[in-house]
């Protein structure tokens, strides 16, 4: 008889220690203690009668419900995620990280528990990351979903946590798309695979905050070529202490594609950017390139300026991202400001034009203030200048900047230029004054 390999592809359901379990069969305990190597495990289907175990039964359908209850019992998590996200993972420890086919977990070095999505793809920005309370087993406690924004779809899940019993939060679910939720079954499913020859789904519901497997629907050629379906709902631990299949039946082909006819909850994720964080989460001061390397994650950057702008003593950064790295045909997709803690946030989008590289670099100081300015346009005759700077470690754009044709010094004198097509076209200068009290500039009048 040949064997069955259960490996799941995108997802860690953690039981006690840490277990990340397979879908339907293997599993893998990391013990806290030491190290556990990253191991394939293979389970042999036993021989059974068809009177051995229950015909499977398709589940009813019951209402789907959604908390309304406060996030308090989430809410130090939610800021940590607030935190992470906003500036770009960046206070990672990448020394902690392991990862493995059935290792497929990150530890932070706040010793927050995420999944590996979160850190070894592109890093979603705080508009496109979201968060949902979802009673998932109707027990009448909250469990906390955290993912990512689809344009138009159902939204996909990074990471479920769960309360349990004293109080203690608890990550139940690491996934990705192949991992969903049946709230009006109260259930978690999940998909795996190991090949054209061996894939299934797993149904698990939560008890007392704790994912358990209920049943599992199971396409197995490897097994039995002419009969490849099987059904289970009787586990056991296995040889590394996480659940695998005790008992498994055939069905036919019509009840493997029913796969217990559990309805699928189309999530509504709340989007971080709208979400007020309950504490501030204090970080030590990070390098340039740190703070470079949060904004990266938002696209190539085209244009870097480094500088302590409002003369706190803390550097921070704006960053122009582009479509690629070369000024000529690299059109501005946004600017970007970050600040002396890693967090980014998004100044402008709607530029739609090319920046103009500068040997002069991209920074001026106004009495002990300093200035982000850029030109951008068409590489036409005329030009537009963007400006910004940072006031009590607030990022501002200057009202004057949509005036602006170049921003130049020479001493202690600034100015602009218009155009002039009396005779010809040329560039007045225009001088700038600065006003202290407001951290403006105004066009000086004739």
């Amino acid at each position: 008889m040949s064997q069955l390999k259960r490996i799941s592809m995108t997802i860690s359901l953690l039981l006690i220690g840490a277990v990340t379990v397979a879908c339907g069969g293997t599993a893998v305990m990391e013990h806290p203690a030491e190290e556990q190597p990253v191991t394939e495990t293979t389970v042999t289907a036993q021989e059974i009668t068809e009177s051995d175990v229950p015909v499977p039964t398709i589940a009813e359908t019951a209402t789907e419900t959604e908390s309304t209850d406060t996030l308090s019992g989430y809410a130090e998590l939610l800021d940590w995620y607030y935190h992470q996200i906003t500036t770009g993972w960046s206070d990672y420890d990448k020394e902690e990280v392991t990862y493995g086919v059935n290792t497929q977990r990150v530890i932070n070095q706040d010793q927050h528990e995420v999944g590996y999505l979160w850190y070894f793809f592109e890093k979603p920005d705080i508009t496109r990351t979201g968060y949902q309370l979802l009673d998932i087993n109707h027990d009448g406690v909250d469990e906390l979903v955290v993912g990512v924004l689809a344009d138009g779809e159902n939204d996909i899940i990074y990471d479920v946590y769960t309360t349990l019993d004293h109080g203690n939060l608890y990550r139940a679910a690491s996934a990705g798309e192949r991992v969903e939720i049946c709230v009006g079954n109260g259930v978690i499913r999940e998909s795996g695979s190991s090949g054209a020859m061996s894939y299934g789904t797993t149904y698990y519901k939560l008890t007392d905050g704790m994912p358990e497997p209920a049943e599992a629907y199971d396409f197995d050629a490897n097994e039995d070529q002419d009969n490849p379906y099987y059904y289970s709902n009787e586990f056991e631990m296995g040889e590394w202490g996480g659940y695998v299949s005790k008992k498994r039946k055939h069905i036919t082909e019509e009840e493997f594609l029913q796969c217990g006819n559990y309805e699928i909850y189309d999530l509504h994720l709340q989007p971080f950017s709208g979400y007020t964080p309950a504490h501030t989460i204090e970080t030590s001061a990070i390098s340039e390139e740190q703070l470079k390397t949060a904004v990266m994650s938002y696209g190539n950057i085209g244009v870097w300026q480094y500088a302590d702008y409002d003369g706190n003593g803390e550097k921070e950064a704006f960053a122009v991202i582009t479509s690629n790295a070369d000024g000529m045909d690299s059109h501005i997709e946004g600017v970007y400001f970050v600040d002396s803690s890693g967090k980014v946030t998004a100044m402008r989008s709607d530029y739609h034009m090319s920046y103009y590289q500068s040997n002069d670099g991209y920074y001026r100081e106004c009495q002990g203030k300093g200035f982000f300015w850029c030109d951008y346009g068409a590489f036409g005759s005329g030009w537009q200048t963007m400006l910004y700077s940072v006031r009590d470690g607030i990022p501002y754009e200057l009202d004057v900047a949509s005036s602006l044709q170049g921003f130049y010094q020479e001493g202690e004198r600034f100015y602009t230029t218009k155009n002039d097509f009396t005779d010809g076209h040329s560039y007045p200068q225009v001088e700038l004054v600065y006003e202290p009290d407001s951290q403006q500039f105004r066009m000086q009048s004739n």
